[in-house]
C-alpha cells in the first residue's frame, strides 16, 4: 500500500514488459452516452455497463496486436447509472480494455469514473511507465473540476497503480485521500458492498490458466508478425 515510486530509475528509458514507449498523440475511441448528468462542473456522460459487438471486436484485435498501442478513450470524469455528490470516485487509466472491464462490472451500481491520461497503457504497466502518477491524478481532478462534482473527498485508485502513486502527495495537493481497492475489477461490487475492505483474496495478484492464455496468445501474435510481414515481402 505505500504508493512510493519504487524503481524509478529502471524505468527511465518508458519500457517494460507490456509493450514500446507509450505515445502521446493517440486518437480516442468513442464511448457513446446513454444519458447525461448535469453538475456544477458542467455535463458528464452516463456510460452503459454493456458490451457492444464493437467492444468485443475491440479486445480480439488488441489480444491479437492489432493496434495495441492505439487503443485508448479520453481522459476525463463518466459516471455509470445515477450517482450523486455522495457516490464513490473509481480512478481508471484511459487503456480501453481496462476501462471497458471496469465499466462491464458497475452494472446496477451508481459510481463516478476519473479516467487518467496514461497514454493508452493499462493501470499495472502505466505504473511502471510512471503515466499512472501522482502527478497526473492531481492534474485530471483538477482538469474536471471533481470537488465541483462530489462532496467526498475519496479516490479508489486501483491496486495495481499503488507503484506509481503517492498518497500523501494526493492528499496534500488536491484534497482528496488515496483508497486502494482490489486487483481485480470483478471484485469492485465486493469491496463496495463491504464498505470499502478488501480481503487477502481481493489483494492477492493471481496469474491462472485463462490469464496465462491471454498473455499466450499476444506474445504469438507479436511474434508472428514480422515473420508475415517478411513472407508477404519475400512473395512480391
Amino acid at each position: 500500500m505505500g504508493g512510493n515510486r519504487a524503481g524509478g530509475e529502471n524505468r527511465k528509458n518508458d519500457q517494460c514488459c507490456c509493450g514500446p514507449r507509450a505515445k502521446d498523440n493517440i486518437k480516442y475511441r468513442s464511448v457513446p452516452a446513454i444519458d447525461r448528468i448535469t453538475t456544477e462542473a458542467g455535463d458528464i456522460d452516463v456510460i452503459s455497463t454493456r458490451w457492444t459487438f464493437s467492444d468485443y471486436a475491440g479486445m480480439v484485435k488488441v489480444r491479437l496486436d492489432i493496434d495495441r498501442m492505439n487503443y485508448a478513450v479520453a481522459p476525463g470524469i463518466y459516471a455509470v447509472g445515477k450517482p450523486d455528490r455522495l457516490s464513490p470516485v473509481l480512478v481508471s487509466a484511459n487503456y480501453k480494455l481496462s476501462f471497458d472491464e471496469l465499466r462491464r462490472q458497475l452494472g446496477g451500481l451508481n459510481i463516478w469514473i476519473l479516467v487518467i491520461d496514461t497514454k493508452g497503457v493499462n493501470v499495472w504497466c502505466a505504473a511502471g511507465k510512471e503515466t499512472f502518477s501522482t502527478l497526473e491524478i492531481c492534474n485530471r481532478i483538477g482538469l474536471t473540476r471533481l470537488e465541483k462534482i462530489v462532496d467526498t473527498r475519496k479516490l479508489i485508485v486501483p491496486q495495481l497503480g499503488a507503484p506509481g502513486v503517492s498518497c500523501r502527495m494526493v492528499q496534500a495537493f488536491s484534497g482528496f485521500s488515496v483508497i486502494y481497492g482490489p486487483v481485480r475489477a470483478s471484485d469492485i461490487k465486493k469491496y463496495l458492498a463491504s464498505g470499502m475492505k478488501a480481503d487477502a483474496g481481493m489483494r492477492r495478484v493471481r496469474f491462472g490458466f485463462v490469464d496465462r492464455l491471454t498473455v499466450s496468445w499476444l506474445e504469438l501474435a507479436m511474434a508472428l508478425k514480422p515473420l508475415l510481414i517478411v513472407t508477404l515481402a519475400s512473395a512480391v
